[in-house]
């Protein structure tokens, strides 16, 4: 089966859990600018659901929600924005200082955890509370900013991986509160 959607992709494809849905990040050249943005598609059969053409900068990572409800889109001007998978709505943006580089769900509770390129001393990996919209745990865990992480199955575990070349673990009940 092959998902076909005419342009570059900047980000790569993500699949939903149930294997129905997949996301990538767009960029299409108008004039000596670009537009960026994502799209949604079915799998089978290939068919686009939605298209949002107002990210700010290329889309860096892409994940959807454990229920297949919600999308995180990570990008390149320190937007994260959380969009309903189904139709395309915005539903939450948080800005940050830095590329928003990674982003991943709690499999079992309703945190978002995401890595920024955040690399002068200050924390580059947060977690948010997804629906309050606050940051309930942090931590600077790279020095030159987090590229990609993800969580264990059971929750318990986080690994991250850096521009440091070093992969780390940690426990995410240890970055709660901080």
């Amino acid at each position: 089966m092959l998902v076909e959607r005419p342009g570059p992709q900047s980000a790569l494809p993500v699949a939903s859990a149930d294997g129905r849905l997949l996301a990538v990040g767009t960029h299409r050249r108008t004039g000596e600018t670009g537009e960026y943005g994502v799209e949604v598609w079915t799998v089978a059969p290939s068919k686009r659901l939605w298209r949002h053409a107002g990210l700010g900068d290329m889309a860096k990572a892409l994940r959807f929600s454990p229920d297949g409800r919600a999308l995180a889109v990570g990008d390149s001007d320190g937007a994260l924005t959380l969009f309903d998978a189904r139709t395309g709505a915005p539903t939450r943006t948080v800005a940050e200082p830095h590329t928003v580089s990674a982003v991943t769900f709690h499999p079992t509770r309703p945190w978002l955890v995401f890595g920024t390129f955040q690399g002068r001393g200050k924390a580059n990996l947060r977690v948010m509370d997804v629906p309050s919209g606050k940051v309930i745990g942090s931590a600077r865990v790279d020095p030159f900013g987090v590229y990609e992480l993800d969580i264990s199955p059971d929750g318990k575990w986080l690994a991250t991986a850096g521009g440091d070349g070093e992969v780390r673990v940690l426990e995410l009940a240890e970055l709660m509160g901080k």
